[in-house]
C-alpha cells in the first residue's frame, strides 16, 4: 500500500511540475487574454518572446503555436538564438517547438532556412538526439518540410532574410 501512494503521489508532483520555466513577464503576459498577443508580443525581447511560446506550446490546450510568428518575423536576427536553442538540447518537445519557428521563418519567407546548411545541420544533429520514436519522427518531418518549401518569394528582402554570418563563412570556406 505505501509503494502504491508513494507512485500515485510522484505521479502527481511529475504532473504539477512546470515542463518549462515562466518568468514574470511569462506570468504577466498571460495573466490577461488579448486578441492581439502576437503583437503584445512582439515588444519583448527574444528571450521572454521564446519563453513565452515555449509555455503556449507545452502547456496549453490547445496549443498556442501562432506566438512563434512573432519569432520568426525576425528572420536573421533570432537564427543564432534558435541555433543555440538546438545545440543545447534532446528533448523532442524542445526540439519540435524550434523547428516549428524554423519552418514558419521559412513558408513566411522571413529567413530562407532551407538556404542556411550550418542551420539546417544543427536541426538533423538535435533531432537525432531526440530519444522518443514519436517526437524524433514528427521533427525530421518538419525539417524535410523546410528542406523542400523552396519558395521563389523568398529573396531576403523580409526582416533581414539574408544567411546568417555563419552560413556565409560555411559557404566560403568550402568554395
Amino acid at each position: 500500500m505505501k509503494k502504491i501512494t508513494f507512485l500515485v503521489i510522484s505521479f502527481l508532483l511529475s504532473c504539477s511540475r512546470e515542463q518549462y520555466p515562466c518568468s514574470f513577464e511569462c506570468r504577466q503576459f498571460y495573466s490577461v487574454s488579448r486578441p492581439d498577443d502576437a503583437q503584445t508580443l512582439s515588444k519583448f525581447p527574444i528571450e521572454i518572446q521564446y519563453q513565452i511560446y515555449r509555455r503556449g506550446a507545452d502547456s496549453m490546450e490547445p496549443p498556442r503555436l501562432e506566438l512563434a510568428s512573432p519569432i520568426a518575423e525576425r528572420g536573421v536576427g533570432a537564427i543564432y538564438f534558435i541555433k543555440r536553442q538546438l545545440e543545447s538540447t534532446s528533448d523532442g518537445i524542445s526540439v519540435r517547438d524550434n523547428l516549428f519557428i524554423l519552418q514558419t521563418m521559412q513558408a513566411s519567407g522571413f529567413y530562407n532556412v532551407s538556404e542556411d546548411r550550418v542551420l539546417l545541420n544543427a536541426a538533423r544533429s538535435a533531432c537525432t538526439r531526440v530519444r522518443s520514436s514519436i517526437w524524433a519522427g514528427q521533427c525530421r518531418e518538419f525539417i524535410t518540410t523546410i528542406e523542400t518549401h523552396r519558395e521563389s518569394s523568398l529573396t531576403g528582402a523580409k526582416a533581414g532574410g539574408g544567411p546568417a554570418p555563419w552560413a556565409l563563412q560555411d559557404r566560403t570556406a568550402s568554395a
